[in-house]
């Protein structure tokens, strides 16, 4: 396994991939999820990030991300409000969804 976790993401493609492992977190990706993600990313950046988070396992995706937020100077703010909206568009924010989004939390500040 490769150390190297930089990726060639823009911003969009960024906020995808967190986006998309947040609707993960619960082993469910609900159709709401779904929507809400291709609304704020596009379908193009959701499709291919979607197959590349797919690749990877959960290590590598964390490792990702903070390469990528630190690269990035992503507006965290932002980002926080989109995981959150993410977490709620089924209806429920479960406890595995609590402690993933206090992880990414941590990590992005």
């Amino acid at each position: 396994m490769s150390d190297n976790f930089e990726t060639n993401w823009d911003k969009k493609e960024f906020k995808a991939y967190v986006l998309l492992y947040c609707s993960q977190a619960d082993f469910e990706e609900s159709n709401a999820e779904r929507g809400l993600i291709v609304e704020k990313v596009g379908k193009d950046n959701y499709n291919h990030i979607h197959e590349e988070l797919e690749q990877d396992n959960d290590y590598t995706r964390i490792q990702k991300i903070m390469a990528a937020a630190k690269r990035l100077d992503y507006n965290h703010n932002t980002l926080l409000k989109d995981m959150k909206e993410v977490f709620f568009a089924d209806g429920e924010f479960d406890a595995i969804e609590k402690g993933v989004f206090f992880m990414l939390k941590r990590v992005l500040a």
